[in-house]
């Protein structure tokens, strides 16, 4: 039963509303998507449920991320620089969201917070579903989103400008959120989830200018 449990949580809560807002912030219609959203969301399920019951740490930092990047590459189809950046605003999105959760979370308890990164998986979870459920509503509302990634692998696709223009802002996000997973399960130094917080922040809000510039100059 807990098995169970875990499954569908990590289903309502966490991977399709996180593949669904993916796609609703390039301008996608999720609905078309819905098969490629519920075969993606019940593959990371299982890691989700990996991830819980044997290793949680190495789960967090290096399995989840990386299936959930494999997702986008196979089921979605999308080219690797297309998927690497879908994948990098979308994950990182949903990384604030939990990061902030925690911080939160430990002001109001008085628990600290990396014993929450541990421990709590239910309450974040619900929050960051929220923020990922509100942000879908926001951007269908507004129609503000990113249209510069096919998710049509087509003859006129424009591979190799994209590959000159991402910066190496997406890869230094990536190597962030990295390091602030590694800091709260194994370092475990306040000082060090503070900085590795505050620096992925700032390289998120310089890359979604960098694309926002890109997309009104075309």
């Amino acid at each position: 039963m807990d098995s169970l449990w875990i499954f569908l949580f990590a289903f309502i809560t966490q991977w399709a509303p996180f593949f669904s807002f993916s796609l609703t912030l390039f301008r996608q219609d999720i609905w078309k998507a819905r098969h490629k959203i519920l075969f993606s969301s019940i593959l990371m399920c299982y890691v989700t449920y990996w991830v819980q019951t044997y290793n949680q740490a190495l789960g967090i930092t290096f399995v989840q991320p990386v299936s959930a990047f494999l997702c986008f590459l196979v089921i979605f189809r999308l080219r690797f620089t297309h998927a690497a950046v879908v994948f990098t605003l979308s994950y990182l999105y949903n990384v604030v969201a939990e990061a902030c959760v925690y911080v939160v979370t430990s002001r109001i308890t008085g628990n600290s917070f990396i014993q929450l990164a541990h421990d709590e998986f239910v309450m974040p979870s619900i929050v960051v579903a929220a923020f990922m459920v509100i942000g879908i509503f926001i951007l269908r509302k507004t129609r503000i989103g990113f249209s510069f990634v096919p998710f049509q692998r087509t003859r006129n696709s424009n591979q190799q400008q994209l590959l000159r223009s991402v910066p190496r802002a997406v890869y230094y996000c990536l190597d962030g959120a990295f390091l602030l997973c590694v800091s709260i399960f194994f370092i475990q130094s306040k000082i060090s989830v503070v900085t590795g917080f505050v620096s992925l922040v700032l390289f998120y809000f310089y890359y979604i200018y960098f694309l926002y510039n890109k997309e009104m100059s075309e």
